[in-house]
């Protein structure tokens, strides 16, 4: 399970169906691309949700990746819309190590 918090749709959850997987998108020509190694999942979002962080609801409870948007996906046969998470390991094994930190004090 899964929590995001974007700034169009809010808190919402949702169980993670894949881990891993790659995610094609073709927006127009010739600016398709694909991102390897993204969790998809069942929350809901909406646009301008884009980048939310994504936290897990289990212990350590901590930041499990970003939020990057929404693809069709086969289940079961059937299109369906899910959620796509760009897992934070993979952030950090491009850009170095993330530091979180908490909410500074209020004065």
């Amino acid at each position: 399970m899964s929590k995001m918090v974007g700034q169009s749709s809010g808190w919402q959850t949702g169980s993670v169906l894949h881990d891993c997987t790659l995610v094609f998108q073709w927006p127009e020509p010739p600016n398709n691309y694909v991102l390897r190694c993204q969790a998809i999942a069942t929350y809901t979002a909406a646009d301008g949700d884009s980048g939310a962080p994504v936290m897990g609801t289990q212990e350590p409870y901590g930041l499990v990746g970003m939020h990057v948007g929404r693809t069709m996906f086969l289940h079961n046969g059937q299109n369906v819309r899910r959620a796509v998470i760009s897992p934070i390991d993979g952030s950090e094994r491009d850009l170095g190590a993330v530091t979180t930190r908490g909410r500074p004090n209020a004065t």
